[in-house]
Order: C-alpha cells, then structure tokens, then sequence
C-alpha cells in the first residue's frame, strides 16, 4: 500500500509484490501439507484450525493481490510522466532554451 502512494512507483515495485503474493501461496500450501502429514501419521489435527489457517492466508493473499493491481494500476497511469517542467518560454529568445550551448 505505501508504494502505491510515492512519488513514482516502478514496475519492479509490482514485482516485489507479486513475489510476496507467489511466497505467501507457497507458505500456505507448505503449513497445509505438514497438517496432513501429521494427520496422517494419526496426530490430532483440528479441521477447524485447518479450515481457518487457509482462510487466513486466503485473504491476506486476496488482500496483497488487491494491493498489486492498485499498484499496478498506478504505474499504468503514470506512463511516460516525468517531474521535469518544461523550461519556461523567455520572451527576447522565442525559444524554449534559456542560457548558451
């Protein structure tokens, strides 16, 4: 969200995002597959506690992803932008330059 709100997010910005988005999937499938392991193995494992844990990473996943496309968005809209103004018009030089080559 903070990179969302600078002065000039960049595509690597999306990246960074999109790799946490790819890690928290990979987080989630891995806390999954210990639970069943366990269960397998005849361990007490809540389906309750199963059912919330993936819920939980469910929505921070939707969360960081509405955060990406908010991102992305941002830097879509940016383009080409730049933070330079055009130099001002001197009247005497009828040019956009001011100063000598």
């Amino acid at each position: 969200d903070a990179a969302e709100v600078t002065l000039r997010p960049r595509k690597d910005d999306v990246a960074v995002v999109e790799t946490a988005i790819a890690k928290l999937r990979e987080n989630r499938d891995i806390y999954l597959t210990a639970l069943k392991a366990v269960d397998r193995s005849k361990g007490v494992v809540d389906e309750n506690a199963v059912r919330m844990l993936k819920a939980d990473f469910n929505d921070a996943i939707r969360m960081v992803g509405a955060a990406a496309d908010r991102l992305a968005d941002s830097v879509a809209k940016q383009g080409d932008k730049t933070f330079f103004a055009e130099p001002a018009v001197l009247p005497e030089q009828g040019s956009k330059f001011a100063g000598s080559f």
